[in-house]
């Protein structure tokens, strides 16, 4: 499994929901070693709709906290990383830059 391709900065983005789609953001601030991370949770704002249906997309500057992120294999062949501390076991994609579509019954 390659993770070079992670660099401190990156920002990834978890989507998941029952019932609905909810969005968190991670950007990465350390490298611990071969395949652990250091990140901080990342705020987020609603580029456009309305409080429950609408694209949301990341504060990059901002910091909930920090977690440690694992390196895993993707099921499409590359790397995601895995919040291990949550017992959901979060899985987080790297952000493509645009914003995510979020809704709420």
């Amino acid at each position: 499994m390659d993770v070079s391709g992670i660099k401190v900065g990156d920002v990834y983005s978890w989507i998941g929901g029952y019932n609905c789609t909810k969005n968190a953001y991670v950007k990465i601030i350390e490298l611990l070693g071969k395949n652990k991370f250091k990140a901080v949770q990342l705020s987020k704002y609603q580029v456009d709709g309305d409080w429950m249906n609408g694209n949301v997309a990341p504060v990059i500057e901002s910091n909930n906290g920090e977690v440690i992120l694992k390196a895993i294999p993707s099921y499409n062949g590359g790397v995601m990383l895995r919040d291990t501390e949550n017992d959901y076991h979060d899985d987080y994609h790297k952000w493509d830059g645009k914003p995510d579509w979020e809704n709420c019954d």
